[in-house]
Formats: structure tokens, sequence, C-alpha cells
């Protein structure tokens, strides 16, 4: 689930978990989220929770939230965390906004600033690159090149009502990207103006569209962790912890689910952490 921040989400998620462990997408830049997930945790029979730090905005999250649920019900948690880190590496995520002012994240430049003042002028920030001015004259060249994203599927949520200037870029981006699909999300403002800044933003995700190809990928390559039988990658698991160096990739791991699910969750060698995170890519 995508986490909002609060206590008393995350001991609801608990509270209504109808298998162990929990997952939750939390936002990075909220240093408080894994604590309240643990105390949230701590009144509950449940054993363990699982934290993906995304460094998405809510969109994002949001979908990544849907996609952890749908392959927690097919694979094991380890390839789940696996999978969104591999997913959220491979997306790209996107505000437009008629003001650069208020923006915080990626910085506006001060003549952007200037010409934000302007009329007829709106503008693009790619979240971990750089924002673009869009005129009259729409999208500068240079960027609908840079934009085209054929295997994605492109997903925007903002206001029903943009301006001209806005609603014309809207629809050239769409024609950049090239999507396979577009889903249009029911938008969350209020939480979208807190994370990107300005009022009324349009956020736009475009996230790779075979999720299965990259879920088989990242079983393929990992290997069977020896302690809770879940298929990892990297130099440990991210469910228990334990080390995997040294061990050999799993025989038919794309196909492979744990032999017991209890054992999966418990450990032999330690108990199961009560909050474990994986990292955003």
């Amino acid at each position: 689930m995508r986490f909002d921040g609060h206590f008393f989400t995350a001991l609801d998620a608990f509270q209504n978990a109808a298998e162990e462990p929990v997952l939750f997408v939390t936002d990075s830049s909220d240093p408080d989220a894994s604590t309240s997930i643990g105390r949230a945790r701590a009144g509950t029979v449940v054993s363990q929770a699982l934290i993906h730090r995304s460094d998405l905005g809510p969109l994002g999250r949001t979908v990544l939230s849907r996609i952890a649920a749908a392959l927690s019900q097919q694979t094991d948690p380890g390839t789940v965390l696996a999978v969104l880190a591999e997913v959220e590496a491979q997306t790209r995520s996107f505000v437009l906004v008629d003001s650069p002012a208020k923006l915080n994240r990626p910085a506006p430049s001060l003549w952007q600033h200037a010409w934000g003042l302007l009329p007829g002028t709106c503008f693009l920030g790619e979240l971990g690159a750089k924002v673009t001015a869009i005129g009259r004259r729409g999208l500068p060249h240079s960027l609908k090149d840079s934009l085209r994203m054929p295997d994605s599927v492109l997903y925007t949520a903002g206001p029903q009502q943009l301006s001209a200037t806005r609603g014309t870029a809207l629809e050239q981006i769409i024609e950049a990207v090239r999507p396979q699909q577009h889903v249009v999300e029911t938008p969350d403002l209020e939480e979208s103006t807190r994370w990107w800044g300005p009022a009324r933003p349009l956020e736009l995700c475009a996230l790779p569209r075979d999720i299965a190809a990259i879920t088989h990928a990242v079983r393929s390559s990992g290997v069977r962790c020896p302690w809770c039988g879940v298929i990892a990658s990297g130099a440990a698991c991210t469910v228990c912890g334990s080390a995997l160096l040294g061990q050999a990739p799993a025989v038919g791991a794309a196909h492979a689910v744990p032999a017991d699910p209890s054992r999966a969750l418990q450990p032999a060698h330690t108990p199961a952490p009560s909050i474990t995170e994986g990292q955003p890519a």
C-alpha cells in the first residue's frame, strides 16, 4: 500500500492484513515513515513489515503500490521488493505547472521564475532532471525526442480544468511519449501540492509496460536465500538480511516458490526482523 505517513493508516493495514508480510511503499523524503510503521506493527500480531522507500511522487507511489499488491499474490516478498526497485529505476516522473514558483523538485532557474510571470507559458519538471519552459510554440523539439517511451504506460493525475497552455502541452506530451496505454487517475491534489509545491499540479508517470518481463528477469538472475527461501539479489537478502555472497543462482528461479511459506518468513538462524526496508534503485 502507499503509506501516507500517518500512524493509524499503518495500524489499519496491519489489522486488516489477510496474510504476512505487509508491504508499504513510503515516501523516501519522510524521515518518520519507518518509525510510524514500526510503532503500528508493535500493537498488532503481525510479525513483519516490508518497506520500499520510493523517490517518486504521490502518483508514482500509488502505481507502485498496485504493482506490489498484484505481485504479492504471485511471488515471494524478496522478488516483490526487487521488482519495485527495478520498475522505479525505469520510471520517469514529471509535473506540469503553470508557474514554477514554489516548485520543490526539480529546482527551476531564476530566469524561469521570471518567465513564469508571463502569460502563455507553462513548465514541465522531470524528477531528478530539470525544468523545461513551454511557450506558445509548444514543446521544444529536443524535449519531444527525449520524451519518447513507446513501451510504457503513461499515468496522469491532476485537476480537471487546465489552462489552455497546460492543456495543449499535455496533449503534445502524450503524443511525444507514444505510450502503449494512457491511464487517467483520480488525483489527490492536496498531497500532490504538498509534495511538488505549486497548487493544482498535474503529475505524469511513465512506467515500463511489461512488468512480467521485469519479474522474470529479477527471479532468473536472483539466488534463493539459504535462510528464508525467497529469491533475492545483491549482497544480502532484502527480506531477512542474510548474506548472499557465494550462493549459486536459483535453479528454475523464474517459476520457483518457497516450499514452506512459513519458513520463508521465519529465518532459522535469527528472529525475522520486524521492519525490512528495500532500497530504491
